[in-house]
């Protein structure tokens, strides 16, 4: 199932959506990551129109848009995959 939420009465009587919760969590997560990732990728470009061709910079930008969007999308298939144990 995409999406399963547990709902229980907790001590206080109040009801706890948990596990929504916890995987929309890592589901915002994973969004943030994927879109910092582009972001790191547009970055490159005003580097370009202000700084030059520094070709370091460029590398560095390159690398953590490419590990940003890997740990997005790693945490998005955790999101995804609910029959885990």
């Amino acid at each position: 199932m995409f999406l399963k939420t547990e709902i229980y009465c907790n001590d206080e009587g109040n009801y706890v959506i948990l596990e929504f919760l916890k995987e929309f969590g890592i589901f915002i997560l994973g969004l943030i990551l994927i879109l910092g990732g582009f972001l790191s990728f547009a970055l490159i470009g005003i580097t370009l129109q202000q700084f030059g061709n520094n070709i370091t910079r460029h590398y560095l930008l390159v690398g953590l848009g490419l590990i940003l969007i890997i740990f997005g999308i790693i945490s998005m298939y955790f999101f995804t995959t609910k029959d885990r144990k």
